[in-house]
């Protein structure tokens, strides 16, 4: 009965260890994935902030361009 035991509870440190080399596995993944998530992230904030300063000036433009429309 010890032997069976034994050889149960060495079975179930094995799956333990796996299962923890799982989760390292996941979590190394998660954080890269973090990585990549804020790059994005910058990448977005980027773009919106040139989006928006194009925006600011074809508002500009306009307005010269009706100024000008104007005095003519």
């Amino acid at each position: 009965m010890e032997q069976e035991q034994l050889a149960t509870l060495q079975e179930l440190n094995t799956f333990t260890c796996h299962l923890n080399d799982c989760f390292q596995q996941i979590e190394e993944r998660l954080n890269v994935l973090e990585i990549k998530a804020t790059k994005l992230e910058e990448t977005a904030d980027r773009w919106d902030k040139w989006l928006r300063s194009i925006g600011r000036l074809r508002v500009k433009q306009r307005q010269e361009n009706t100024k000008l429309g104007a005095k003519k």
